[in-house]
This record gives structure tokens, C-alpha cells and sequence, in this order.
């Protein structure tokens, strides 16, 4: 029997499964899933901590490598808003984003402070309520949340950039043959550049940046974007062991950090519901003494409430995209040309066979001073060949059918990719690029935007960068036409030769055989083109800095005077007639290095996004009451603490009531102490502090009082902490009601809130008796209970999740060998007849 007189049923929860556990295993805080049936268990094999996440039905779903090293370990993990990925934070200023399907790691975050903290001790990940839209019709300036005119809604309405494929990871033989979900996967290595991989963006969104995606539908009424946004306005915290909270935008773009001048608990944090507003509280260690204020330090961060800070890593998410895009298509131009290990050189395969045909001259005697190319072209001209000359054209893999088709073959795919890439991927990506950053630009003009730190001259770089990238796509695309119709040419003569030394060696007649290429276009290919080919200076050199004026003629210096002798030349008819004489400008001392210059323009445009994604670090401001949010020294004590949060909205601002349960730990105080702390919002002060002793104890069917040793609390919902501990038969879990119990007021002077909350059951265990008669324990009313499979023994780790429709809890042992999983679900109904 309970406190109350009524029958206490000890199997009251259906157990869901017992695990036996293949290492010794932790349970975090936030291991169970807000929204499904999964919690995740880290578990440690010599220097290899895992992440393995289970169904509470009892299956291993999949478990991965985390961290390596005995100095590192995962500290805290924390659920996304939509429960489709687990946050890691890892002691060494790491944090990787995995997904629940199969564990793979989506992000890899390691940050880098200017004060250098030490590490990480724990991550939040807080959801933003969506507020209520009170206009009666749309805004006919947004579509989908998008500004009419703005950058956003211009790429939308341009053709989409071909779609270039990832690079493919190469899997072992583990991934390939093992079983799904008994495999351990370790983190693939990043294959992106460091410069993308340190940009502030958002999750990847191609068709933002008007880069087409496989397999997209041709219809356009298609929605492609996911259903579910509850990702979006949400933030991603992690709390550093100096105070630090860094900040990410929906857990994937960074947004700076807040120097809170304090240590903060990492077992304590919540949000506001309806604005960004954040409360911690700060503590004080020493050894394993802690020491934790009652008031909260409250962080505001006001930029939040706007739109501007989603605008900016939307903007910043697009340009990055774009600027990926344009360092894989670059790339895979300089691969084409200059070859790879896979790929064959198509630069290569003139001068090789140049090289060939100096090697047959050399063999043939007499011939001291070999020049190839002057035997090419006299053969061009005269249409006599050396002996030499003969014997390679006669002779040789390099002049067989195969050799030349493969010649053929790999200088028209790689010229032809060099033209269109430059054409239909380089100059439209730095063209969207260019209309991104003139928002940006307008944007640093902007009072509002002052936060973002955008510097205008360092915008203009960035501009500049583009127009220049632009200009070398256009010459470089010209250039790689220019190349191709003379190797066409060249592979036109080469085959007219063949064709007639055939019909000569044959004894036929050659007159049948016609010249069908031009002779000056392949003198040109000798001389540029099939040694030292030009296309190599768009490859080469260092980052072109010239000026659009510089590859102007003699002429006209700005587009009003184009027009005006455009005008005069249409005017008379005269001034149309063919010029024989036309100077052209000499560019040959020209940078054109566009492989260099687009690496420049994408650190140059990093660099801008990096320092307007720390405006959420800069606008908070950290708001603390000096008399009670801070305690100066730990206090030794053997406590624990477990809180919720409660905001009650009712009353203008409102108010916040929080809860606390702290257990003395020690079997002479066998007290759970349950503390309700009523908050004002604003001015942020404690209002009232009221207490409630349990005497950890039970009833049997005589009546007899028995005694029981608190392990561990959680609360679960508004109205329920849930509790494990031990009597002499064995281990419980139950549910005790909190929110009704008799709470009296305590009346704390200033010394006693500086000793902080993990001090609040020694004041109420000092107003008991003869001080105050109210505060005499009474016996934990507890509601409902099971014993436990295990734990006859030692501590236990505890989480619960008391959602609505998921009301579970795990209890894993102090080996970290065994966990049961149990339903907590039970509807009033159901517990009243318990009870009765």
C-alpha cells in the first residue's frame, strides 16, 4: 500500500524488452527519440567509442565509430526538431549530424574559438514555434516566403545547370558483403575542399541555385522541397567547459557564438516557446562538488525574431553551392586536358606523337638536326616527305586506324567539354553568383544589416572576381572552338596523307583523291596547337588580375561611345566595307589562369559569408542578476539534481515555474526533496521557492513501513517524475505525481541562493521539526509501479521520454551490460481502477 491507503500494483508497466549488451554502454540524458520508439546507447571498445541506435522492441538498428583516442568521448547527443538526425557533441570540439536510417555521418562540425575553449560538454537542439500568420490575405510580394525581385526569386526563374554526379565513395568489403544493421560503418573521409567544407550554409539546396538534381520531374507544378520544415528557424547550441554557447541555424550553419562570462551547467538549458530567448544556469565545480544557481542567466538573441538571418544562410547556402559547383566543373576541365590517374591526357597525345616521330628520324642514318615540325610542314606544302617522315606515316601504333581514332577521340571530347563547360557551366554559375552578391551588397548599405559585418569592398572583390571569371569563360570557350576546327583540319591532312601514300605504295591513281582541308588552318595547328597547345594558359600561371579595359582595342573606352560609332557605321554605307588591315591588340602577356582565379573568387566569397554568419553571436546580449545568478564557490555535497521547465503564458509575459527534484544520495538523509521555483520573465527574479519532503519509503500490505534507497528521478510530463529504487527484493521503476503535493513557501535569504540549488534540501531539511512543522516528510506517494528484470546492485542509468503516445523509459545497469526498455502509457482511467 502508498501513503495514501491504496493497494500499490508492482507490475503496473508492460516491459518492452531486456538487451544484454555486447560492451559496457551509456545512457545520455537525451537518448530516447521525442517522436519514435528508438534510443541511442554509446559504448566503448579500447579507444573506439560507437553510436548505436535501438529499437526499444530490443534490435540494433546500426551502430558507428564516433571518436578515437583516449582523450576523447561523446559527451551529449541531441535530437533534430523533425527526428530524422542525432546531433553528436564530442568532447574535443566536434560535432557530427547523423541520420537514423543507417547512422551515416551528414556533417562533420569542428569549430575554432578565438578564446580557444577546451571542449565541449553539452548540445541542445531547440525547435522554433512557427508564429500564427493574423493578415487576412498574401502578401503579393512573397511567393513561398520569397521576395518578389529579390536574387531568390530571379534564379527561380532561370534554365537549371546540368547536374554534375558526386564523386562516389568506394566501399570495403564489410559494407558490401555484411548484414544489414551488424555492420559497424566508420565515418567516410571528406572529400570536399576545406574552403566548402568551412562555408556557413544550410542543408544543400540545388534547385535554390538553379543547379538541376537527377531524377526531377519535368512537371512544374511538382513541389520538391520536403514536406517537413520542422527543421526550419530551429537552433542548434553547444555549451563549451568556458561558457561558450555556439550557436548553428537549424544545426547545420554556423552562427557564431555568445561569451556568457560564466560557467554554465550542461544539465540545464531551455527556451522561451515563443521567442529566442534562452536560460541557463551557472555553477560552480570543484572536484566532484557542484554548485548551481537558482536564478537563471537569461541569453537573448533578438535577431532571431526577424527574417534576416535565414535570408542571409540562404543566400550564403546558394553561393556555396554555386561556388562547389564551379571548383567540380573546373576540375573536371583541367582533368580532361591534363589527365588523371584514370583518364588519359589529351595534351599529351600531340606532343607523344611529335616525340615519336623525332625518334624515327634519329634512327634513320645521317639525319644530325631533327625538326619534326619543318618536316610536317614541307610535307603540308610540297607534298614530299623525308625518308623518315615516310617510314612513321607508313608505320607505327601511332599512325594505325586504332591510334588515330583514339587521338581523335580524346581531343574532341576534351575540347568539346572545355567549350561547352566554360560556356553552359562556368559563365552562368559566375553569373548567379554575381546577382547574389549584388543583393549582398545592397544588403551592406542597410542600417538593419549592420550586424553582418558585410564590408563593401570586400563585396566589390568578390564582384569584380566574377566579371573576371566570366570574361575568361567566354575566351577560354572561343579559344577551344579556335582549337578544335584546326585539330579537325590537322586530322583531316593527316588522313588525306594516308590516304594517298596508300594509293601510291598500291601503284593507283591519286587523282581521285581530294584535298578536302585547309592548309593554312593546319600550318596554324603546327605552330600552336600540336606541341605547345594555348589552352594550357587558361591552366597555368597565377591569378589573372587584369582589367576588362586591358582587352579592349584602340577604340572606344565605354559602351555610350560603342554606341554612338555603331550608329555612325550604320549611317554610311562606306564604313561597312571589308577592312584588310585590322590590328589587333597583343594579349599574349595576360593571366588567364581560370582555374586559379576561381579558387580565388569561392575563398574570397567564404570569407564574406563567414563573417555575416557570426551576426546571431553578435546580437546577443546576456542578462543576469548579479544578487542571485551567480555562486562564487562549489559546495560539497552528495546530491542529485533533475529539473523541468514550465512557461505559463497567462499573464502578459507570463511567468516560469520550474521543478526540482534533489536526492541526498547519502542512506543517513533517505529524502527526496521536490522544489517548485517560480520565475518572473521579466525582470527575470525568483518570485517564490516552495519545498515538499519525501521520505523515501513504502507501505506494505500491514501497514508497515519499509524503507527503500533512491537510485534515480526523472521527470516525465507535467504532472509525473518517474523513480528508480532498490528494496530487498529487488529493483522498481514508478511514477510519483509532483505537481499537486503539498509545496511551502521557503523563506531564503541572500546567502542561502548563492549556495545554490543543490543546497535547497539541506534548507528544507533544516525548517523541519521544530522550525517549521509543514516541511515534515512524508511518505513518496508513488502511483504506479514494476519491478526490474536486473540492478539487484549498484547504480543505474535512467532517461524517459513522456510524449504523448510514446511515454517509455530505459534503465540500464551500473555495468552498462543490460537495459530494459518499459511502456509508461496509461490513461486516468486505467490508474484509477489500479488503485481501487
Amino acid at each position: 500500500m502508498n501513503s495514501e491507503g491504496h493497494t500499490m500494483h508492482k507490475n503496473a508497466f508492460s516491459s518492452l524488452s531486456v538487451v544484454q549488451l555486447a560492451a559496457p554502454s551509456r545512457l545520455l540524458p537525451s537518448a530516447c527519440c521525442p517522436d519514435k520508439d528508438l534510443v541511442v546507447l554509446v559504448s566503448r571498445l579500447g579507444t573506439q567509442e560507437r553510436l548505436s541506435l535501438w529499437k526499444l522492441s530490443g534490435t540494433k538498428s546500426w551502430e558507428v565509430d564516433i571518436t578515437s583516442g583516449n582523450d576523447d568521448h561523446v559527451v551529449d547527443v541531441a535530437w533534430s526538431p523533425d527526428g530524422r538526425s542525432i546531433a553528436v557533441a564530442q568532447k574535443q570540439l566536434r560535432v557530427t549530424i547523423h541520420s537514423i536510417q543507417d547512422g551515416h555521418e551528414e556533417r562533420n562540425i569542428r569549430v575554432v574559438l578565438e578564446s580557444s575553449p577546451k571542449t565541449y560538454s553539452a548540445v541542445w537542439w531547440f525547435k522554433q514555434e512557427k508564429p500564427v500568420n493574423t493578415e487576412s490575405g498574401p502578401d503579393i510580394f512573397q511567393r513561398d516566403n520569397i521576395i518578389t525581385g529579390s536574387s531568390r526569386s530571379v534564379l527561380q526563374s532561370l534554365p537549371f545547370l546540368d547536374h554534375l554526379p558526386e564523386e562516389a565513395q568506394r566501399s570495403s568489403a564489410t559494407d558490401l558483403f555484411a548484414f544489414q544493421g551488424s555492420q559497424t560503418r566508420t565515418a567516410p573521409k571528406p572529400t570536399t575542399p576545406q574552403v566548402i567544407h568551412e562555408w556557413p550554409a544550410l542543408d544543400p539546396n540545388l534547385l535554390a541555385a538553379s543547379i538541376d538534381i537527377p531524377g526531377r520531374s519535368s512537371d512544374p507544378q511538382k513541389i520538391y522541397d520536403d514536406t517537413d520544415d520542422s527543421n526550419v528557424n530551429s537552433v542548434m547550441i553547444l555549451l563549451t567547459d568556458m561558457g561558450h554557447l555556439v550557436t548553428y541555424y537549424e544545426g547545420v550553419y554556423s552562427s557564431g557564438w555568445v561569451k556568457t562570462h560564466f560557467k554554465l551547467s550542461p544539465l540545464s538549458m531551455y527556451k522561451h516557446p515563443h521567442r529566442p530567448t534562452f536560460y541557463a544556469h551557472s555553477h560552480a565545480v570543484s572536484g566532484d562538488d557542484v554548485s548551481t544557481t537558482i536564478v537563471p542567466v537569461l541569453c537573448d538573441i533578438p535577431i532571431l525574431t526577424g527574417r534576416r538571418v535565414r535570408d542571409m544562410a540562404s543566400l550564403s547556402t546558394i553561393c556555396k553551392d554555386l561556388a562547389w559547383h564551379l571548383l567540380r566543373v573546373v576540375k573536371e576541365m583541367r582533368t580532361s586536358w591534363f589527365g588523371s590517374d584514370t583518364t588519359v591526357a589529351a595534351r599529351e597525345l600531340g606532343p607523344k606523337w611529335i616525340r615519336a616521330l623525332d625518334a624515327k628520324q634519329k634512327e634513320h642514318v645521317g639525319q644530325k638536326d631533327n625538326n619534326p615540325i619543318l618536316d610536317l610542314t614541307s610535307l603540308l606544302l610540297t607534298g614530299r616527305s623525308s625518308p623518315a617522315l615516310a617510314d612513321f606515316m607508313g608505320s607505327g601504333e601511332q599512325m594505325s586506324e586504332r591510334g588515330l581514332q583514339k587521338w581523335e577521340t580524346a581531343m574532341t571530347e576534351a575540347l568539346i567539354k572545355l567549350r561547352d563547360f566554360s560556356e553552359k557551366r562556368i559563365a552562368p554559375a559566375c553569373q548567379r553568383i554575381h546577382l547574389v552578391l549584388e543583393e549582398i551588397q545592397g544588403w551592406s548599405h542597410i542600417p538593419e544589416y549592420a550586424l553582418f559585418e558585410l564590408q563593401s569592398q570586400d563585396i566589390m572583390r568578390c564582384l569584380e572576381l566574377a566579371n573576371r571569371t566570366i570574361i575568361l569563360a567566354a575566351w577560354l570557350a572561343a579559344a577551344a572552338r579556335r582549337e578544335y576546327s584546326r585539330f579537325k583540319e590537322f586530322m583531316t591532312w593527316i588522313k588525306f596523307e594516308l590516304e594517298t601514300a596508300a594509293a601510291l605504295n598500291a601503284g593507283n591513281d591519286t587523282s581521285n583523291i581530294h584535298i578536302q582541308h585547309d592548309i593554312l588552318e593546319v600550318n596554324k595547328y603546327f605552330i600552336s596547337g600540336l606541341v605547345v597547345s594555348p589552352i594550357d594558359k587558361w591552366f597555368m600561371g597565377p591569378v589573372p588580375q587584369f582589367q576588362p579595359s586591358d582587352l579592349r582595342g584602340s577604340g572606344t573606352d565605354s559602351l555610350p561611345e560603342a554606341l554612338k560609332r555603331a550608329r555612325e557605321v550604320l549611317d554610311n554605307p562606306e564604313q561597312l566595307a571589308w577592312e584588310h588591315h585590322v590590328n589587333q591588340k597583343d594579349l599574349n602577356h595576360i593571366d588567364r589562369n581560370i582555374d586559379a582565379l576561381v579558387q580565388e573568387l569561392v575563398q574570397q566569397c567564404q570569407r564574406v559569408f563567414a563573417r555575416a554568419s557570426g551576426a546571431t553571436g553578435r546580437s546577443a546580449h546576456i542578462i543576469v542578476d548579479h544578487a542571485d545568478s551567480q555562486v562564487k564557490t562549489a559546495i560539497p555535497n552528495n546530491v542529485m539534481t533533475r529539473e523541468r521547465t514550465i512557461f505559463d503564458s497567462k499573464n502578459g509575459d507570463g511567468e516560469i515555474i520550474q521543478y526540482l527534484a534533489i536526492a541526498s544520495l547519502s542512506l543517513e538523509d533517505n529524502i527526496l526533496c521536490l522544489t517548485r521555483v517560480k520565475y518572473n520573465a521579466t525582470p527575470l527574479s525568483a518570485v517564490s521557492i516552495a519545498s515538499c519532503l519525501l521520505e523515501c519509503s513504502t507501505s506494505n500490505e500491514d501497514g508497515e513501513r519499509q524503507e527503500f534507497q533512491l537510485l534515480e528521478a526523472e521527470f516525465f510530463d507535467d504532472e509525473s517524475v518517474v523513480i528508480v529504487y532498490r528494496q530487498d527484493e529487488g529493483a522498481y521503476i514508478a511514477t510519483v505525481d509532483y505537481h499537486d503535493l503539498g509545496y511551502q513557501e521557503l523563506d531564503l535569504d541572500g546567502d542561502a541562493l548563492l549556495r545554490g540549488r543543490e543546497n535547497l534540501i539541506q534548507e528544507a531539511l533544516l525548517r523541519r521539526g521544530t522550525h517549521d512543522a509543514s516541511l515534515q516528510p512524508v511518505q513518496v506517494p508513488i502511483k504506479r509501479c514494476r519491478q526490474l528484470v536486473g540492478c539487484e546492485s549498484g547504480r543505474v542509468n535512467l532517461v524517459v521520454n513522456g510524449r504523448a503516445g510514446r511515454r517509455v523509459a530505459c534503465v540500464l545497469d551500473e555495468k552498462g551490460t543490460a537495459m530494459e526498455s518499459l511502456d509508461l502509457e496509461g490513461d486516468d482511467a486505467e490508474e484509477n481502477g489500479l488503485d481501487e
